[in-house]
């Protein structure tokens, strides 16, 4: 029975940014590239992955490649979902790490906030001086880690998308919103399993653009990117990365 993929560096792989956030997927992806350009508009992306010279991390099963940007001197990473831990592990192994002087890691909590961080340890413990032991909190050492669980502030449940949900919850079109999910609860056959996702993809289909995900939607500023909601985002963004973020 074939595994779930792995990662592997190409051999074109030549350096990684001093500053990686390491996330599940490609809407987190974007989502940081998005907020990370809010923030410092002046940081130019690249998409790393096109470049034949430039860092590039793909799954070993060929499918596809895994999405990596460059925003200034930060490496956004996609590394999966089912497979997040093992592909971290991967990465800190890499030779090109040595260029590494800080490491942001981001998780969803989903049903275990304090599971989400404990794997995150686990994966680290080989590669760095000290894992973290709490959010949002700095390590020592070179290099530094500093871990975020989604959604942020203190929730022991839930995803990014709770995140971005919570920074529309006054617009009255979130009344549209739920009027919609407790029709679907009512008549649907099989209801969503994941209801904030659900949600996320009905404000979305609101929106003029068609087929828009959460994280290319942060880049068109159709989440208020100035919401509170986003401040202890915005925190761990500045605590991987200081240099970026001038005061």
């Amino acid at each position: 029975m074939q595994g779930p993929p792995r990662l592997t560096a190409h051999d074109g792989m030549k350096s990684l940014a001093p500053a990686l956030i390491l996330v599940e997927g490609a809407d987190e992806v974007n989502f940081f590239s998005g907020l990370i350009h809010h923030m410092n508009p002046d940081l130019v992306e690249v998409d790393v992955g096109g470049l034949a010279t430039g860092p590039r991390l793909v799954a070993q099963s060929g499918r596809r490649q895994l999405l990596h940007v460059r925003i200034g001197n930060i490496d956004v990473i996609e590394l999966g979902k089912t497979d997040f831990a093992a592909n971290l592990a991967v990465v800190v192994r890499l030779d090109e790490f040595r260029s590494v002087t800080s490491i942001g890691v981001v998780r969803d909590a989903d049903a275990d906030a304090k599971g989400a961080l404990a794997s995150v340890a686990n994966a680290l413990k080989a590669a760095v001086p000290v894992v973290p032991t709490a959010v949002l909190k700095s390590t020592e050492g070179n290099p530094r880690v500093v871990v975020m669980i989604m959604p942020g502030n203190r929730r022991k449940t839930g995803c990014l998308e709770d995140l971005c949900l919570r920074s529309v919850r006054r617009e009255a079109l979130m009344g549209c919103v739920g009027e919609f999910i407790k029709c679907v609860k009512r008549k649907a056959m099989k209801p969503p399993k994941h209801m904030s996702k659900a949600r996320i993809q009905a404000y979305l289909a609101a929106m003029p653009d068609d087929g828009l995900r959460l994280g290319f939607a942060a880049k068109l500023g159709i989440w208020p990117l100035d919401d509170k909601a986003f401040d202890e985002v915005e925190e761990f963004i500045r605590l991987v990365a200081p240099q970026e973020f001038p005061s």
